[in-house]
């Protein structure tokens, strides 16, 4: 077999990658791993393409990471509760001004011309962490599994901008560093430019400059909803998007940021520094700056989300996907898991312990300070919740209610107005149950779709029923690979949802059925005529009565008076 190697003319410059260890003598793979793609002249303005290397390039090495608040535990491996075996993620290594880059995996032995399908994967991780070396974020698997089918495809893994780096914004930078230059740093991920990398240097390493998926899960498909409501058109090469776990719009956990709120967050940041100037806030150390802007986020534990600063997301950005020109034929596969809210529960549990847990009476009133007592009263009898409920068991129906209002109601409307802007759209959705362990074992949890989707099989090796799961794996892996190549959305009308799981079944059903025994839609006629601001009243005050009930941690100053601070 050929060594791992691209003759790049285009770029002038060989691409020098390794075997990725998932081979096996008759399917070898490939991997390049942290090619630049993007150039950070400095902090708070855009990137811009990167096209300059040396005659040859070593790519054998994941590039740095986005600077990033580390976690005791990552969000993913507790929700998917892999084995301790499992490396987690390779070592934090952060360069706030050389984290862009992305990993190419392709089948062993391409060349220019074979026009392979390329899906581009936008990991998630709430706009403040992950990065594409993360293993739920590897190509290999998926690679391989195209290659075994007949269907070879090549993945590509993106890093971004996060936190303070991607998401801060505020009237002054833009009056200070431009227009362009006012919020939205990492927007350059889905723009015309950044897929112009992709479209423009691909066909050497095999695949088809015409034909890109773009996929993301949780906050890489919210990043991938916003491209599509942008005041910016779709790249022309950008044919397939699928979306899973998360849209642009949800009620309190993925709304876009007014540009005065985000102003607010900015102000706040500096008096957290105190620093009164943009300039001053360019030259802070990162590691100041990140946990700054971190405390004074008023959405802390929600995950970030793009401002409406009127250059890339306009004030009326629900209208943009509706005018888009370009979104005309393109095909989506959009869906969730079965249980999105295990991470709001993952996070409400980290909450610190309350002496005294809410009574279910106290919501009530809560609630009715902004419903009429009469719909507060109905949306309890639909759900129900009985006055008297214990905490915990009104909890997991809240949990419900987050899940209906923030995820699956607002996936059946986006598919909707995906068709009516033109779109072929097919729906799925995950209901595998999380075999591994830990506090979500038996849950379609939220990112466990991820592990079936890009894990290697022998992390199955050690479950109950291995080879069910990986009949799952093969399942779920099979139609994101025939998506790619534009044969799911021939096969299906759309008209039917796609069903992984339980119990490694894989299955369509009417969208009637889907609606009626899958979710809980039967019950969602009950938001009717609550606005949106409603919607989010309701879910905040919900979250504060679910973080005196679920909370579980310490508070910081207990921790500090445990460590002898």
């Amino acid at each position: 077999m050929s060594e791992p190697v691209v003759h790049h003319s285009g770029l002038s410059t060989t691409f020098k990658g390794i075997r990725h260890d998932i081979s096996s003598p008759e399917n070898e793979i490939w991997q390049f791993r942290g090619i630049k793609y993007a150039d950070i002249p400095s902090r708070f303005r855009q990137s811009t393409l990167h096209e300059n290397f040396p005659p040859v390039y070593e790519v054998t090495a994941y590039g740095p990471k986005c600077p990033q608040t580390i976690f005791p535990v990552r969000m993913e491996d507790a929700l998917i509760g892999v084995p301790p075996h499992i490396a987690s993620h390779v070592a934090d290594i952060f360069d706030e001004l050389d984290c862009l880059h992305l990993n190419i995996t392709v089948p062993a032995g391409i060349k220019a011309g074979d026009d392979l399908p390329v899906m581009v994967y936008v990991h998630g991780g709430g706009g403040f962490s992950g990065a594409n070396s993360d293993w739920w974020c590897d190509g290999g698997s998926i690679v391989k599994r195209s290659v075994e089918i007949g269907k070879p495809v090549i993945m590509i893994a993106i890093n971004y901008r996060l936190g303070v780096f991607g998401y801060i914004g505020s009237e002054e930078l833009g009056a200070v560093n431009g227009k362009e230059n006012i919020a939205n740093f990492g927007r350059l991920l889905l723009s015309q430019s950044s897929l112009q990398w992709i479209h423009t240097n691909i066909a050497p390493f095999g695949g088809s400059p015409i034909n890109i998926t773009i996929y993301g899960e949780s906050h890489g498909s919210l990043a991938i909803s916003a491209q599509m409501h942008s005041s910016r058109d779709f790249p022309p090469f950008f044919t397939r998007t699928i979306l899973q776990s998360q849209i642009l719009g949800g009620p309190l956990l993925s709304d876009p940021l007014p540009l005065s709120a985000a102003n607010t967050h900015y102000e706040a940041t500096k008096t957290a520094l105190n620093i009164t100037s943009a300039k001053e806030l360019e030259v802070a150390p990162w590691q100041e700056l990140l946990a700054a802007f971190q405390n004074a986020d008023l959405r802390k534990g929600f995950g970030h989300v793009p401002t409406m600063d009127n250059v890339f997301l306009a004030e009326n950005w629900r209208e943009g996907l509706k005018n888009k020109v370009s979104g005309k034929g393109m095909e989506l596969l959009i869906g969730c898991t079965g249980n999105e809210s295990s991470v709001l529960k993952m996070v409400l549990c980290s909450a610190p312990a309350s002496d005294a847990k809410p009574p279910t009476s106290s919501l009530i009133a809560a609630w009715s300070t902004i419903l009429p007592p009469q719909k507060v009263a109905e949306i309890f009898d639909v759900y129900g919740i009985q006055p008297d409920a214990e905490g915990e068991v009104a909890a997991d129906i809240l949990l419900q209610i987050a899940e209906d209002v923030c995820w699956y109601r607002d996936q059946e409307a986006f598919a909707q107005q995906a068709r009516e802007a033109g779109m072929k759209v097919m729906e799925y959705t995950f209901e595998q149950r999380q075999p591994f362990g830990g506090p979500f074992k038996g849950v379609p949890a939220h990112s466990l779709d991820l592990a079936y989707l890009h894990g290697d099989p022998a992390i199955f090796s050690s479950c109950e029923n291995p080879e069910q799961e990986m009949k799952a794996q093969r399942d779920v892996q099979d139609h994101w690979i025939g998506f790619a190549h534009g044969e799911i959305g021939k096969r299906l009308s759309g008209e039917e949802v796609s069903v992984f799981g339980p119990d490694g079944e894989n299955k369509e059903v009417s969208k009637e059925v889907f609606l009626s025994e899958v979710r809980r839609g039967k019950k969602w006629n009950v938001w009717e005529g609550i606005g949106h601001a409603g919607m989010e009243g309701v879910l905040m005050l919900s979250m504060m009565h679910l973080l005196g009930v679920l909370g579980q941690g310490v508070a910081e100053k207990e921790k500090e008076v445990e460590e002898g601070k």
